[in-house]
């Protein structure tokens, strides 16, 4: 009887104890780590300085004006959605700025002293790591508009060749100083308006004969700005690295060391959607956290990932881009990694190496246009290929950067002149087919580097009649 008395006592404490540790424990835990405060508060990030000077002169820009549409002749009347300047269509269409109110409002707002200053200081700033976090995606367009406008607006009716070519590549520093800015948004907007200022180059080139002095100057210059830039797909990893660590700084708790364990209540499926300061994160939920590893952890796996990134970004397009996909599938990151496995570096990264390689092709595919645009204006006609254009024009044969071998060079089949293309991903020739026109599902087609100005507009007011 007695020893069945100590024998319960025994199981009582054994049991008490069993519960008892665990129950102190999650309080301890409670306490630690789960108390709502990010863990960005325990090791704030520490911010390098960099120049306001960009931020400073971009936010002089005006807002944009309404259109002033003059009276339509009779039985006629303006169509179009615009209500305010849109320059994303000035660089397209015939240049009759009569016709086009839209055109004629944008070049009296680019004649106003705070633009014009406001343009000026922008293409004056040099190369250098500048503040971004409050300039806005949408302005920067609009200022690489303005600016690409206002280049047309020198060569068609000023005859200024010079200044056209002075403010477009002002164009190509400002996109990558908007590049460095440690924002992936800032990152594949700057390689836009890159973009941009490339095929302006080029239909400058296209419409007007250039000395081989003066397309020399201009390829000499492009290249050196180019050349200035790290490439887009290292920029974009490192920008997604940064917001990546940020994100689950917020998702993360204080513990003791500064660590933190993950936050489970109040989690949302998108990391950059936890506010900084989320207030009390206490629930149920977060007594599986310990289930789950911890941000130190974590952060050394998306550490990882961005090296082995950047190390890819140093192969060439083909072997870059197998060894993506072999690290996509040996992933560290996995679900016990907490949210950080559904965005990292790793993310699209086959697809961000496709937009950097196309970055570094049409750099080539403009300086082509540029020289052969020399070469047609001294010999009358084009060049029998691109192998032609070396040395007298270009330095070197131009490298199609997803094979490694020359750009094609193709005349048009209805019309006079050439198209510039690419092999483009599936690094196979498809004979200058673009992608549209590809009829077999496993083809890819080339990426064509056609440069003519187009003449359709759609948001821009128009002169229609009117149905009766």
């Amino acid at each position: 009887m007695g020893r069945t008395k100590y024998r319960l006592a025994f199981r009582h404490v054994c049991i008490a104890v069993f519960c008892g540790v665990p129950t102190i424990y999650v309080l301890w835990l409670t306490v630690t780590r789960w108390n709502g405060v990010p863990a960005s508060m325990s090791h704030p990030i520490e911010l390098v300085p960099r120049d306001a000077a960009f931020a400073n002169v971009i936010a002089a820009l005006p807002p944009l004006p309404p259109i002033t549409l003059p009276p339509p002749p009779n039985g006629m009347r303006w169509t179009g959605s615009a209500k305010a300047i849109d320059p994303s269509e000035t660089m397209y269409g015939k240049w009759d700025i009569e016709a086009r109110p839209n055109l004629q409002c944008t070049i009296a707002f680019l004649k106003t002293p705070a633009v014009s200053n406001m343009l000026n200081a922008l293409i004056a700033l040099p190369h250098g790591e500048y503040e971004g976090r409050t300039i806005q995606a949408s302005t920067v367009r609009t200022v690489a508009r303005l600016l690409a406008t206002r280049a047309r607006y020198r060569a068609e009716e000023k005859d200024d060749l010079c200044g056209a070519f002075d403010d477009l590549i002002g164009l190509l520093r400002i996109s990558q100083n908007v590049m460095r800015m440690e924002s992936g948004i800032l990152v594949l907007t700057g390689s836009s308006c890159e973009s941009m200022a490339l095929h302006e180059l080029a239909r400058l080139a296209l419409e007007r004969p250039l000395t081989r002095e003066f397309a020399q100057a201009q390829i000499k210059q492009i290249n050196a700005t180019g050349g200035a830039s790290p490439s887009l797909f290292e920029l974009i990893t490192e920008a997604t690295t940064s917001e990546v660590i940020a994100a689950l700084d917020n998702c993360y708790s204080i513990d003791m060391n500064g660590n933190g364990w993950l936050v489970l209540s109040h989690q949302t499926g998108v990391l950059s959607s936890v506010p900084t300061n989320s207030g009390v994160r206490l629930g149920a939920w977060n007594l599986l956290s310990p289930l789950f590893n911890d941000r130190r952890t974590v952060i050394s796996k998306v550490e990882f990932i961005r090296r082995e990134m950047l190390r890819a970004g140093e192969m060439s397009f083909s072997k870059g881009t197998t060894y993506i996909h072999d690290l996509e599938r040996s992933n560290p990151l996995n679900h016990l990694d907490g949210p950080a496995w559904m965005n990292t570096p790793l993310s699209n990264g086959a697809y961000i190496l496709t937009l950097s390689s196309g970055r570094t092709a049409i750099y080539a595919a403009a300086a082509t246009v540029i020289a052969t645009s020399a070469y047609q204006a001294e010999t009358q006609r084009l060049p029998a290929s691109i192998d032609h254009l070396v040395p007298e024009y270009l330095s070197a044969v131009p490298i199609d950067p997803f094979d490694g071998h020359s750009l094609r060079m193709q005349a048009r089949a209805k019309s006079p002149g050439f198209i510039l293309y690419s092999v483009g991903p599936n690094q196979r020739d498809d004979a200058g087919m673009p992608a549209s026109e590809v009829i077999s599902g496993t083809r890819q087609g080339d990426q064509i580097y056609d440069f003519m100005r187009t003449d359709a507009l759609y948001f821009e007011p128009k002169l229609e009649k009117v149905s009766k």
